[in-house]
């Protein structure tokens, strides 16, 4: 007796296989970390040493956006001197040729 086997595929919309890719590397990601927290000696962490952590991250982060405050402000200071001198050397170029009597 002669058996035909039927190949059957399953269709699924891109969403669902890109949703289901989403979860799987999410899944994926999080065996590794947890794999790694163990074998860093990493068990729990009470919520003490959470605010703690918290509070020292937010410190820095606040640290450091004064910092860049601070730059963002020179960086105007020194955009403002440049146009400044672009239009002294501007002007001077326009003296220059009119005392020389040349075209530029």
């Amino acid at each position: 007796m002669n058996q035909t086997r039927l190949n059957i595929k399953l269709y699924y919309p891109i969403e669902s296989i890109a949703f289901a890719g989403y979860f799987m590397e999410r899944k994926k990601y999080l065996t590794i970390k947890a794999a790694d927290m163990v074998s860093s000696g990493f068990t729990s962490l009470t919520i003490k040493s959470w605010q703690k952590e918290y509070s020292e991250l937010a410190s820095q982060n606040k640290a450091n956006y004064s910092k860049l405050q601070e730059t963002h402000r020179e960086v105007e200071r020194l955009l403002e001197l440049r146009k400044h001198t672009d239009v002294m050397l501007r002007k001077e170029r326009l003296v220059d040729k009119r005392a020389d009597g040349r075209e530029w």
